[in-house]
């Protein structure tokens, strides 16, 4: 193989995100589910800013009362009052 037929040579298309497989992607939203059931202590569907804060310092990154309302300011408009769901 000579150096012209490099050049010749087609790329192989990259596969985009639309083309992931229906399984792989169920199983995914599966595992982000079970992730949010883990946190959401009160099971209410919801992570609050106390539930925010016990995943904070369950990671090692402990935030004070001032830092997670920072976090959940921009939540606070309708429909999410505050909390990840």
């Amino acid at each position: 193989m000579g150096l012209r037929s490099l050049f010749k040579k087609k790329k192989e298309p990259e596969p985009d995100n639309d083309s992931l497989p229906i399984a792989m992607a169920s199983r995914m939203e599966d595992e982000l589910e079970k992730v949010f059931k883990k946190f959401d202590a009160n099971g209410d569907g919801r992570i609050c800013a106390e539930e925010l804060g016990a995943i904070m310092s369950s990671l090692g990154h402990p935030a004070s009362e001032e830092e997670l309302r920072g976090m959940t300011a921009l939540l606070h408009r309708p429909p999410l009052q505050g909390v990840v769901n």
